[in-house]
């Protein structure tokens, strides 16, 4: 984000974020918005885009709050991804939907695509996304806010409201239940 907010420095941009800049709200939040888009696909959320969305507005509505860096912020904004993620998954519980079997979103096509290529890219984030739906729900998400989001331990651990070792050791596990079932799908074949 740094190069993208050199004029008038982070802080300027978020003031001017905050007090309705449409330009400078884009600056800050358009470098999150893959990241954001393949946690809550990985968390498991359907409407991927709305509820992105709902995050958005969210940052845009309490903006004027925030006080950070530039870490600090990725961090936050995953924050409220991640209990916008929670509530959402309690209202779907309270009234469950049917799930569209084909609400797919295959990922941005790259420079130079082919039938072969797009099918491979889709095969593979179908089977990424089936090895993390196995994954108990905290090891899915630490592991998610880590790779994903580029969270550290420590900014992990304040999204999730858990201590640093916790996160540590739900990564570790889920870690090794990965592996696990690597190895497992390897003997198979």
């Amino acid at each position: 984000m740094h190069s993208r907010l050199a004029t008038g420095g982070f802080d300027g941009v978020v003031a001017r974020a905050a007090s309705g800049d449409n330009d400078a709200f884009a600056q800050l939040v358009e470098p999150l918005i893959p990241r954001l888009r393949g946690y809550l696909r990985g968390i498991g959320r359907d409407e991927t885009d709305d509820l992105l969305d709902d995050v958005l507005l969210a940052v845009f509505r309490h903006l004027g709050a925030f006080r950070g860096d530039e870490a600090s912020f990725r961090s936050w904004v995953f924050a409220i991804a991640h209990n916008q993620g929670v509530d959402h998954h309690r209202r779907r519980a309270r009234r469950p939907e049917p799930v569209d079997p084909t609400g797919y979103e295959p990922p941005a096509p790259r420079s130079s695509t082919t039938a072969e290529s797009l099918a491979l890219d889709r095969v593979a984030e179908q089977e990424m996304l089936e090895v993390l739906a196995a994954l108990p729900a905290a090891q899915r998400q630490v592991l998610l806010l880590r790779t994903v989001a580029d969270l550290s331990v420590q900014q992990t651990a304040e999204v999730m409201g858990r201590s640093e070792g916790a996160v540590k050791l739900l990564q570790h596990r889920a870690v090794a239940s990965l592996r696990r079932r690597i190895q497992g799908a390897d003997d198979a074949s």
